[in-house]
């Protein structure tokens, strides 16, 4: 059980920030007294500064964004030992806006109690139009490119360390060392523009849902777009959020980005240039499945050092895709491309690895079914590059 207090935020024309005392605590008692453990207590600050323009501050926020943060994986309760909290704030809060996310808690497997004055509290429209929650990745740049040529030019909001350096018109924040958070602090900029859409750049790995949710990705699925969308409208707003690339695998993003987009491609920062991480075997392998060149940011040596621990781990553990299956969808996608390649000599180390139930086409398939509400002009894009998953076929496997 952890009790968890958060404070009266900062609010600033460039800064919003949260401060929230966190501890652990586990009650017994005996026949003199209880006892509280309060071993392993932190403090912990999120939020995020303006870089190049004013923060709209709503009281609504105050509800939304600590909630938010703290019930997802950037908060402290996601494979730290404990699934359940009690969530004190020092304000009033949004009684919608609690009910809301001790709704959504519970989707995750968790269990939180909501401890604060409840007012009603409404969202002030603003000027509405469309914003696009910029990552700086693929999936962002692509559905960039997507919007324009739809001509839709939505508003840029990212969470870089510095300004795109081909997009200066974005509005830059700057995120708040915390213990993670990074999607939530990419968002709450994004929604307090109180746009009339708001678009992610979110793929099919976050649109796969499990139960109870994923670690990372409760954004991306039918369920949870329609969930969100339905709170603002709770709350008096009219914000409908859309994550266009969710019904596509990851190669075939990379794929449209490089090819009909190569301006916005060249700038794509998805990895450090040399990052031995997972993700950059992941990049790699979406563009070699295309042939797209991957040797700004990984060389021969550690692609093969890469995709030698990938390949040996997956064989370890070939039903583990992380705490509560956040990555098995990439991972998967991983597998079938390098079961393809496998003959090639950049895949010589792993060549006799490779089992051939790791063979998938799925990876080749539009999902269109995850976001049947998707505007016509992305489908029309999509299907130049890939065929939708044919109706009643065994490849429609992703739960949504």
């Amino acid at each position: 059980m952890l009790e968890i207090t958060v404070h009266t935020p900062i609010r600033t024309g460039d800064r919003y920030e949260f401060a929230c005392a966190v501890r652990p605590v586990s009650r017994w008692r005996s026949r003199l007294r209880r006892h509280d453990d309060v071993s392993g207590s932190q403090d912990i600050h999120f939020g995020f500064t303006a870089q190049n323009f004013r923060i709209r501050h709503q009281p609504v926020w105050d509800s939304v964004y600590p909630l938010f943060f703290l019930t997802r994986n950037g908060g402290p309760l996601f494979n730290r030992g404990s699934e359940k909290a009690r969530i004190r704030l020092d304000y009033p809060v949004s009684q919608a806006v609690a009910e809301f996310y001790v709704r959504r808690a519970a989707s995750f497997g968790l269990e939180i109690e909501v401890r604060a004055p409840m007012v009603d509290v409404e969202l002030e429209p603003a000027e509405g139009g469309r914003v696009l929650a910029f990552g700086g990745g693929k999936d962002s740049r692509m559905v960039l490119g997507v919007t324009r040529e739809l001509g839709i030019e939505p508003r840029l909001m990212t969470a870089a360390e510095s300004s795109p350096p081909d997009l200066p018109d974005a509005f830059v924040t700057h995120s708040i060392p915390g213990p993670e958070g990074v999607l939530a602090n990419r968002i709450m900029p994004t929604l307090m523009q109180v746009p009339r859409h708001l678009y992610l750049g979110l793929g099919l790995g976050e649109a796969h849902l499990e139960s109870p949710w994923q670690q990372y990705y409760d954004m991306a699925s039918p369920k949870a777009l329609a969930e969100w969308s339905g709170l603002f409208r709770q709350l008096g707003g009219d914000i409908e959020i859309h994550s266009p690339v969710s019904v596509l695998p990851y190669n075939i993003t990379q794929r449209i980005l490089c090819e009909r987009y190569p301006e916005l491609a060249t700038a794509q920062a998805s990895v450090r240039p040399g990052a031995r991480t997972e993700k950059n075997l992941h990049v790699c392998l979406a563009k070699h499945e295309h042939g797209i060149d991957f040797s700004g940011h990984c060389t021969p040596q550690l692609f093969e050092v890469l995709l030698t621990e990938f390949v040996e781990a997956q064989i370890a553990r070939p039903e583990f895709f992380g705490y509560r299956n956040h990555r098995g969808t990439f991972q998967r996608e991983m597998r079938a491309i390098i079961w393809r390649h496998r003959s090639e000599p950049s895949f010589s180390a792993v060549r006799d690895l490779v089992p051939p139930e790791w063979d998938a086409d799925w990876i080749d398939y539009v999902h269109e079914y995850v976001a049947p509400d998707l505007e016509d002009g992305f489908v029309e894009i999509y299907r130049e590059y890939a065929k939708p998953v044919p109706e009643g076929s065994a490849v429609r496997r992703i739960r949504i």
